[in-house]
C-alpha cells in the first residue's frame, strides 16, 4: 500500500501539476502532502476550521505547499511557457467570461483538489486489486498475462492508450475490485423535487445518501455479490449495465466523477507492468479489512503485505 501510495503521487504529480513539480518533488512535499491529507477527517466535513491538532497542521503544509506551486505557476506566466499537456496549463489558459485568468490562489486550490482525487482513490483501488487477483491465483494472473502479450504484439510492447483500451480482463478486474471495495462508500444528492420512493415521499431540499459497497451486493443485480468474478463485467454478461445506476464507484448523473477516465488509466497502466515485471506472492491468506475510520476507506495497512520477484531483467 506505501509503495502504491507512492507510485500513484508520482504519476498524478505528472499528469496533473507537471513536469516542474513532478521532477523536484521530494520527502518534503510527500510530508506536507501526507500531513494535509490527515488533515481531512470526519469532523472537518462538520467544523473544517475546530481547533484541533490535524487541523492546526493542514492549514500549516498547506502554506507551505502553496509557496512550491506559486513559483512553478508564477516561472509559467512569466516566460509564457509553451508545450506543457498537463492540467496546470489547462488552469493557466483557462479565462473567466470576463477575460479575467485564473488566480494564483484559484490554481493552487484546484491543483490540490485534482492530485488529491487523483492519488487516494487510485492508491486505494490499485491495493485492493492486486490483492484479490493475487489471491485468484496462477490462473487468473496468467489468463491477465496472455491478454498482455496479445495486446501488446500490436504495439511493440508499448502500453498505449489504445492498447489499455483492449485489456478487457484487466479492465474487468479493476471494475470488480470497484464494485466490492469503492473508495467512497457515502454519496450525497439533494433532491430538487418531492421523490415518491416506495410508501414515502421524500420531500424537496432533503439529502438522500447512496452507500456503494450496499449497493453493489444487491443480488437482484449482481450474481453472487460477494464473490470476485470480473467476468460479470465482459462482453455477453455486463450486469451493471442491466438497469441503470448499478455501479456507483464514480457517482452518476450529472454529478459523476470526471477523473473517472484517469483513474482507470492510472491502476490499469500500474497493473499492466506489474504483472509482467514481477512474480507475486501474499503473505496472508485472508484480505485485510476494510479501514471505515478512513474518509477514504481502503485496507488496513498491517496485511497489504507481498513477497515479489523480478521475472524481467531490469534493462529490458
Amino acid at each position: 500500500m506505501d509503495t502504491l501510495s507512492e507510485l500513484t503521487i508520482l504519476t498524478a504529480c505528472r499528469c496533473l501539476l507537471g513536469d516542474e513539480i513532478r521532477n523536484n518533488l521530494h520527502k518534503e512535499f510527500a510530508t506536507l502532502y501526507q500531513e494535509l491529507s490527515d488533515g481531512m477527517v470526519h469532523l472537518t466535513y462538520f467544523l473544517p476550521n475546530a481547533p484541533i491538532a490535524c487541523h492546526k497542521k493542514r492549514d500549516a503544509a498547506r502554506v507551505k505547499i502553496a509557496n512550491i506551486f506559486s513559483k512553478v505557476i508564477d516561472e509559467r506566466r512569466r516566460t509564457n511557457a509553451q508545450g506543457h499537456t498537463d492540467f496546470l496549463q489547462v488552469i493557466l489558459d483557462a479565462r473567466y467570461k470576463d477575460g479575467s485568468q485564473v488566480s494564483t490562489e484559484e490554481t493552487v486550490g484546484l491543483l490540490l483538489a485534482g492530485l488529491f482525487a487523483g492519488q487516494h482513490t487510485s492508491n486505494i483501488t490499485s491495493t485492493w486489486m492486486g490483492m484479490l487477483v493475487m489471491r485468484e491465483g496462477k490462473t487468473m494472473i496468467d489468463r491477465l498475462l496472455d491478454e498482455q502479450k496479445e495486446v501488446l504484439a500490436k504495439t511493440d510492447g508499448r502500453v498505449t492508450l489504445d492498447a489499455l483500451n483492449q485489456m478487457t480482463l484487466l479492465h474487468a478486474c479493476m471494475k470488480e475490485t470497484l464494485r466490492l471495495y469503492p473508495p467512497l462508500i457515502l454519496l450525497l444528492r439533494k433532491v430538487l423535487v418531492p421523490m415518491p420512493y416506495k410508501n414515502y415521499v421524500i420531500p424537496k431540499g432533503d439529502v438522500i445518501v447512496a452507500c456503494p459497497p450496499i449497493s453493489h451486493r444487491l443480488p437482484e443485480v449482481y450474481t453472487n455479490p460477494e464473490s470476485f468474478d470480473p467476468e460479470r463485467f465482459m462482453p455477453g454478461r455486463e450486469e451493471d449495465k442491466a438497469q441503470k445506476y448499478s455501479f456507483l464507484s464514480f457517482g452518476g448523473g450529472r454529478h459523476g466523477c470526471l477523473g473517472e477516465k484517469f483513474g482507470f488509466l492510472q491502476t490499469e497502466t500500474i497493473w499492466s507492468l506489474l504483472f509482467r515485471t514481477f512474480e507475486f506472492e501474499r503473505d496472508e491468506t485472508a484480505l485485510p479489512d476494510a479501514d471505515y475510520t478512513a474518509i477514504v476507506v481502503g485496507p488496513k495497512p498491517e496485511k497489504c503485505r507481498v513477497r515479489f520477484r523480478r521475472k524481467v531483467p531490469r534493462n529490458k
